[in-house]
């Protein structure tokens, strides 16, 4: 474990406890119904595949990583999915806004809603003279390692523990454990398996009785001190008594249920497991952190629509006419996104791709979307016909993307 923590620290502990909980996913799921997806994003060469190659051994599964389902057809997918019982099933870049388009559409990540609490693959017809059906049931747990972060609907969203890794600076001693976790044998450390397993009842026992408690905690986060349990001012964002950041605080019932998991399971890990108290503190902190950016991660808007609605809010303030906004109606705002993108072309404005911004802006939160293909009576056109008498009229009717002002 020491290993562990100097290549990886808190977050490596955080993706050993989802491990270790997946183990237990059947029995957590039967109580409450729900187990977490986790989330690993990071930048090429952060150590996503060692950590993942370490956590497989760990459960006895060597040389295996996981498989990228946009390579796979949805009943492949149902197929594989359904081999395990009690382990993740790791989605492997599966998130693809750009370049690889055609595969992106076999897969999409609304699939995965129903696994959050058990749920079937399929429902697959059985071949007899009745109507006899055949429903496999969903006995893992997801887990999705990618360099871009997971862009769906708020549904999903709240239903992952995230983790973001940071390319390291490298020292000699962080090369030289990396290199041992490396040459560690699986059939050595596969033993954590069996030591895990046989401690199921302690473990549940006790998982029964933290959950409630990390969950009043985490529900009280913009009053109290998570890691010092002290009353502090919010505005603040620090806590008087430990100096702990604790900015914000987390509003969706969810993902505090996940995290209150999460934070419950690392209790259970500590009866398989020698950690010490400054590792558990540690950790306990990094989930807690984790908890509170979900938050804001689904209160925010995707990186490309913030940096799409700061260019919108350029171009319209360059005239008095409207640039870019072809509503008549002050409550709604009216763009065409090919046209838009060619304005900020001539303004020297940099945007993500017309086919990306079809992806990303149904999920706009600063300015809710509200259709994809309105037609609308256009001001940018008849503007430009009352600027330009003398020239052919343009059409005033315009499809447009409409968002809520």
């Amino acid at each position: 474990m020491q290993l562990l923590w100097t290549c990886f620290g808190a977050q490596g502990f955080v993706a050993l406890v989802f491990f270790f909980g997946s183990l237990f996913c059947e029995q957590i799921r039967a109580r409450y119904q729900s187990f977490p997806f986790l989330e690993a994003t990071g930048e090429a060469g952060a150590g996503k595949t060692t950590l993942l190659n370490l956590l497989w051994k760990l459960l006895g599964r060597e040389g295996y990583e996981g498989f990228d389902p946009m390579k796979s057809t949805k009943a492949g997918r149902s197929r594989l999915m359904g081999q395990v019982s009690g382990m993740p099933v790791v989605f492997l870049e599966a998130d693809r806004h750009g370049d690889d388009r055609a595969h992106a559409k076999t897969f999409e990540w609304d699939e995965l809603k129903d696994f959050y609490g058990g749920g079937t693959l399929a429902t697959k017809g059985v071949k007899t003279a009745g109507n006899e059906t055949y429903e496999p049931p969903f006995r893992g747990t997801i887990a999705i390692s990618q360099n871009a972060a997971v862009v769906a609907h708020e549904a999903i969203m709240t239903r992952i523990v995230k983790l973001h890794f940071v390319r390291p600076i490298v020292t000699p001693q962080s090369r030289a454990a990396a290199d041992q976790l490396n040459a560690l044998d699986g059939g050595t450390l596969s033993h954590f398996l069996l030591r895990a397993v046989g401690k199921e009842s302690a473990v549940l026992e006790l998982f029964a009785q933290r959950v409630p408690e990390h969950e009043s905690k985490l529900r009280r986060l913009h009053t109290h001190c998570f890691a010092c349990s002290t009353a502090y001012t919010s505005d603040q964002g620090n806590c008087t008594s430990c100096g702990y950041d604790l900015r914000g605080y987390i509003r969706v019932e969810r993902i505090s249920k996940n995290h209150a998991q999460m934070l419950s399971l690392l209790d259970g890990l500590r009866l398989v497991l020698k950690l010490s108290d400054p590792q558990v503190a540690a950790t306990q902190r990094q989930i807690v952190r984790m908890a509170i950016e979900r938050q804001a991660s689904i209160s925010s808007d995707h990186a490309a629509v913030a940096e799409f609605w700061e260019v919108y809010d350029y171009l319209e303030s360059l005239s008095e006419d409207p640039v870019v906004d072809h509503s008549t109606d002050p409550t709604v705002i009216a763009i065409n996104l090919n046209e838009f993108c060619e304005r900020a072309v001539e303004h020297k404005q940099k945007v993500a791709d017309v086919a990306t911004l079809r992806d990303l802006l149904k999920e706009s939160r600063s300015r809710k979307f509200l259709d994809s293909n309105k037609a609308v009576h256009s001001a940018v056109r008849a503007a430009f016909n009352n600027r330009n008498p003398c020239s052919q009229p343009r059409p005033t009717t315009v499809k447009c993307w409409t968002f809520k002002a």
